[in-house]
C-alpha cells in the first residue's frame, strides 16, 4: 500500500517489493518459481528512484500468462540496468510465449493492467522523448519452440 500512494521509491524499494511478490505468486506452484530481482551495484549506490509500480503489471503478466500453463521449472529475472544515461529494466521468463493463448476466461475477465501500465509509460515517456512502452522479445529455443519473453522498460529516475 505504501508503494500505490508514492509517484516514486527508491530502486531498493521497488526490488524488495517485487521480491515479495514473487514469494507469494510462487506459493500458488507445485516446484515454486526460480526467481531474481537484481541491479548494477552503481543504481544501488547512486541511490536512485523509479516510477512506483511500473514494473510489477509485467512482472504479474510473466507468472499469470506465462508461466501459470507451464510444467517443469518456472523463472523469472528481473534486472535494472543503465543504458545510456537511461535505467532498463527487463523482464524475461521462460513460460510459453505471447503466441499461446489459453482461451477466455471462465468469468469473461478481461485484463487491462498491461494496457494501463503502457499508457503510464506513454505519460512517463515524455520526459524521456521517445515512445514510451514496454519492447516485448519472443524468446525461442535453438529448434524454434517458444522459450519465453523478455519485457525491456525505459524508466525515468530521479537521484534522491
Amino acid at each position: 500500500l505504501d508503494h500505490s500512494v508514492n509517484d516514486r521509491v527508491a530502486l531498493s524499494e521497488e526490488m524488495d517489493f517485487l521480491r515479495q511478490y514473487l514469494k507469494l505468486e510462487s506459493l500458488r506452484f507445485d516446484g515454486g518459481i526460480h526467481f531474481t530481482v537484481d541491479a548494477d551495484r552503481a543504481l544501488l549506490d547512486e541511490d536512485v528512484e523509479v516510477p512506483a509500480l511500473l514494473v510489477q503489471p509485467f512482472v504479474e503478466n510473466a507468472v499469470w500468462h506465462g508461466l501459470a500453463h507451464r510444467s517443469g521449472e518456472k523463472r523469472v529475472a528481473v534486472r535494472f540496468t543503465q543504458v545510456d544515461g537511461i535505467v532498463e529494466c527487463t523482464v524475461e521468463d521462460n513460460g510459453l510465449g505471447r503466441g499461446f493463448q489459453p482461451g477466455p476466461k471462465p468469468d469473461g475477465h478481461k485484463s487491462v493492467g498491461i494496457q494501463l501500465t503502457n499508457e503510464r509509460l506513454q505519460l512517463l515517456a515524455f520526459r524521456l522523448g521517445e515512445e514510451g512502452r514496454a519492447h516485448y522479445a519472443d524468446l525461442h529455443t535453438t529448434d524454434g519452440r517458444a522459450a519465453g519473453t523478455l519485457v525491456t522498460l525505459k524508466l525515468d529516475v530521479q537521484q534522491r
